[in-house]
């Protein structure tokens, strides 16, 4: 199937559903609102829904013959991001944005899911549609591993947006393709007190921003034994006539590797020691380094060179971000490839300028559904 075999009639349901899901817009892992979207959408598609409306993710099947098991996922959750002027659809809530294209993803396997259910007589094996909160730092693709979601499964397959490819390209490498992600945080303590005598001693947060900016000195290309360290926030305090007895960095280590992860962490405590009074956490999820399975690549790559007619790319070295589908490639055979949904002028993801070309979403269904058809022929 190509993408200019998909009725407009379900083009146009897919832009349906891809706004209403960006109005929608919830973080984290509770995604209430989303998830009852998906569900009714599900349902009216047809499609059997094997969670329960208490699980925090949405799980539906399309059973064929007897055969393997294909996974199929899509993230749901959002950034908290403030949307900027001119997009064609906001969110209601204010403060947060679908700046990650997950509304779009969502909308794609909802699409295949449409085309699968059409098709089910002639797959010979399963398809098992995954909806997945908390893809953002949140511990989703963890919370779903733990509940079983990779029991039973032959294969795992999951899309990205790519902004800056334009729509009708798709892309991807074997083997390694993004980085591990290892957040930290630290903790920077020290006295508090008036606001008027800041200028008379060190403060937690005079402290916090040397330490932030030395970190920042702290960066080596992720080859096989480096690693990316990123600074990405510093909080303290909550008022202007007081000084915070502490202040808190956090930040994420990104790695090719389980050495780079090792020397990142490393580098991290060592510009640690210099700066009296620091506690290290290494909380939140982990993400390892996603590794596309060379077999399952070798399908989704043929598939994606068909329905793009030659516009397949591959990638010629992985990417410094990070994507907790990586805990399900841990488990499963599997791969991710990215889609092309903008042109080179666009703005990137997590920002609040972030656009997409709606036309990616025909492309996206199309390659969900050939490579589950693929697999199950």
């Amino acid at each position: 199937m190509k993408p200019r075999d998909i009725s407009d009639r379900l083009t146009a349901s897919m832009r349906h559903w891809r706004q209403e899901l960006h109005r929608r817009a919830e973080i984290g892992l509770d995604l209430p609102r989303t998830r009852r979207y998906v569900r009714e959408v599900l349902e009216d598609i047809g499609v059997d829904i094997i969670s329960t409306d208490d699980d925090l993710f949405v799980t539906a099947v399309i059973s064929g013959g007897d055969g393997p098991t294909v996974l199929l996922r899509a993230d749901m959750d959002a950034l908290p991001l403030d949307e900027a002027p001119g997009a064609d659809c906001f969110a209601d809530a204010p403060g947060v944005m679908h700046a990650c294209g997950h509304d779009a993803h969502t909308a794609m396997l909802l699409g295949a899911a449409h085309i699968l259910c059409e098709k089910r007589d002639t797959l010979q094996g399963t398809v098992r549609l995954v909806f997945q909160p908390g893809e953002e730092g949140h511990g989703g693709a963890a919370l779903m591993v733990d509940a079983g979601i990779c029991d039973g499964i032959d294969a795992a397959f999951a899309l990205h947006v790519a902004p800056q490819l334009p729509v009708g390209c798709l892309a991807g490498r074997p083997g390694t393709q993004m980085a591990s992600s290892t957040p930290f945080e630290l903790v920077v303590r020290g006295a508090g007190g008036h606001g008027s005598t800041a200028g008379t001693r060190e403060t937690p947060l005079l402290g916090a921003a040397r330490l932030a900016l030395e970190l920042a000195d702290v960066d080596e290309q992720p080859e096989s034994s480096g690693f990316v360290l990123s600074v990405t926030l510093l909080t303290t305090g909550s008022a202007s006539n007081v000084i915070s007895d502490s202040a808190v960095i956090r930040g994420t280590i990104r790695a090719h590797s389980t050495t780079g992860e090792e020397a990142g962490r490393a580098a991290l405590e060592r510009v640690v020691t210099t700066t009296a009074g620091v506690d290290v956490n290494w909380s939140g999820p982990y993400a390892p380094v996603l590794v596309n399975d060379a077999v399952v690549f070798a399908d989704a790559a043929a598939v994606a060179d068909q329905i793009t007619e030659g516009r397949f790319l591959q990638m010629p070295e992985p990417l410094t971000s990070s994507e907790d589908f990586a805990l399900i490639a841990d488990r499963v055979p599997s791969a991710l490839l990215f889609i092309g949904a903008g042109s080179p002028e666009a703005s990137p993801v997590h920002t609040s300028q972030f656009r997409l070309d709606d036309d990616c979403l025909a492309v996206g269904a199309a390659m969900h559904a050939s490579f589950a058809s693929r697999l199950l022929s």
